[in-house]
């Protein structure tokens, strides 16, 4: 589904290059989750956003079903991410001026007419599979912290896509809304998804059957 081979970035810094990504090789299959530890700064981060499209890495090859997303033009490569990868960021990144509604089916706007007729009924059932339903028309600053992760994820879902990366989708979440997260990320990668979780919470790496480390830019162990 997702592979990464030999996959650096560095960044140009007060005192020098920092090498957030240090030749890394990783693949992912269908139907698992994934779960990347390590320190912050290590490049956990660095490494979702160029998995996802976002980050063009200094070199190594990002392959997506098979096709190499990076030699895509930069708006076939939106197109791509629209389809195929559904992102959780860390803060959010909800529309402050939309509701609830809006911001999960913000991803369908670049759909084809044909795609976009079930696009609501879908954003309706997603609302209802999160228990948002009493929170449909509010806004992010009315939402609780548990509440705006809710919406993020199921953002990230709204498109049927093959891969969701998440950037510590539990991390400020209590014992009930982690759970509620994680559960719903299993059932995605049950049904055939794949997911890459960035995360320091122990209940996400206790949760899955692949646990990554990373330290100072490459991947050390795996569990």
């Amino acid at each position: 589904m997702l592979n990464l081979q030999n996959i650096s970035k560095s960044y140009r810094g007060r005192h020098g290059a920092v090498q957030a990504v240090d030749n890394i090789s990783l693949e992912l299959q269908q139907q698992t989750v994934t779960v990347l530890r390590g320190p912050s700064g290590c490049g956990k981060t660095t490494l979702l956003l160029a998995a996802g499209g976002l980050l063009a890495p200094d070199k190594g090859t990002v392959s997506l079903d098979g096709e190499s997303i990076y030699t895509l033009s930069q708006h076939s490569r939106a197109k791509l991410r629209a389809a195929k990868i559904g992102f959780v960021f860390q803060q959010f990144h909800l529309a402050p001026y939309l509701t609830v509604l809006d911001n999960i089916m913000v991803p369908t706007l670049t759909n084809s007419p044909s795609l976009r007729l079930n696009s609501r009924q879908r954003a309706l059932n997603l609302v209802e599979r999160f228990g948002l339903t009493n929170r449909l028309n509010h806004l992010p600053d009315e939402l609780s912290t548990g509440e705006r992760q809710r919406v993020a994820l199921a953002r990230a879902m709204i498109n049927n896509p093959g891969l969701i990366l998440a950037d510590e989708p539990t991390g400020n979440l209590d014992e009930a809304n982690a759970h509620g997260v994680l559960d719903a990320l299993a059932e995605f990668a049950a049904a055939g998804g794949t997911v890459l979780i960035v995360s320091h919470d122990s209940r996400a790496a206790n949760r899955y059957h692949r646990t990554i480390h990373m330290v100072n830019g490459k991947l050390t162990t795996e569990e």
